[in-house]
């Protein structure tokens, strides 16, 4: 590990030494088990120290764990491909929700399409808005995947998708029929 990383651990158990931030910071580490505490780095980048009660009665040694990780060991072939089906459910999920809003979104293009001098039906509008989400969900995965909070603003989907419609439409000409689908 380099010696610049911020943890090089998940978790410490040392129930000898007592907590101490200067001790914290030699173990670079996410949590550490205590005798009668756990510490653990908490969203601000500060330490929240949770001391157990006197109820508590447990012991973590070595032939605990090896129990615990037999136990888990019949679950190891099953869990890559649960954890993979949990992704593709969640972007799954993740996209369909922007079909939801295409819903509202595309009275919005409707409405962007009449100022173009654009004579589309409802369904026209949606179908316009299908192609131009495309965009702003690759936009918004990059921001997220990279965690660049200065770009995101409230209705900044809706923004970059009126964008690209207003971009793709601005100099045609105008229609004097709507645009219906054929059959």
């Amino acid at each position: 590990m380099l010696e610049d990383d911020p943890f090089q651990s998940l978790a410490v158990i040392d129930t000898v030494t007592p907590f101490s931030m200067e001790q914290w910071k030699a173990y670079k580490t996410i949590a550490w088990l205590g005798k009668s505490e756990i510490a653990i780095m908490d969203d601000g980048g500060g330490v929240r120290v949770e001391s157990f009660g006197p109820e508590w009665n447990f012991t973590v040694n070595e032939s605990v764990l090896r129990r615990g990780e037999e136990r888990l060991q019949p679950f190891y072939k099953i869990a890559a491909p649960v954890i993979v089906l949990a992704i593709f459910l969640g972007f799954l999920v993740a996209l369909g929700v922007n079909f939801l809003y295409l819903i509202f979104g595309a009275a919005f293009i409707f409405i962007l399409g009449r100022l173009l001098k654009q004579r589309w039906s409802y369904g026209t509008s949606y179908r316009l808005g299908l192609h131009a989400i495309t965009l702003p969900v690759l936009f918004e995965t990059l921001l997220f995947a990279t965690g660049f909070k200065a770009l995101q603003f409230p209705f900044l989907f809706s923004a970059v998708t009126l964008l690209v419609v207003f971009m793709n439409f601005r100099g045609v000409a105008p229609t004097t029929t709507p645009l219906t689908p054929t059959v």
